[in-house]
């Protein structure tokens, strides 16, 4: 295989890896899973639609979870809080016990809700 063949080859595989994990990722967020938990707590299905896209958008790298800079940055836009001014201890409070339900420091879509 020439050098340009191998590069297309591995391209290819990467642009195919990182479709199958937007795939996986758009999967987790589909419409079963909306229904399912606007069922579970109790929130029109609309609202969780909105509210998964907005996780999606701020999912930077697409794993599905949230880190605590991407969480920080969601919380600040929905407060209209500038990134210079500090959080109030409140928010702060609450931002880290979401982050602290999982052991990984991450915030799933269900946390998020």
């Amino acid at each position: 295989v020439s050098e340009g063949g191998a590069l297309a080859l591995v391209e290819a595989e990467n642009t195919w890896e990182r479709q199958r994990t937007e795939r996986r990722h758009s999967d987790m967020l589909g419409f079963g899973t909306i229904v399912s938990m606007a069922k579970k707590h109790g929130i029109p299905a609309q609202e969780v639609r909105q509210c998964a896209e907005e996780f999606r958008a701020m999912d930077t790298n697409r794993d599905g979870r949230l880190s605590m800079q991407e969480f920080e940055v969601m919380v600040r836009q929905r407060c209209d809080l500038p990134p210079d001014e500090p959080l109030p201890a409140t928010l702060g409070n609450t931002m880290q016990k979401a982050v602290d339900k999982r052991p990984d420091g991450t915030v799933g879509f269900e946390d998020f809700l």
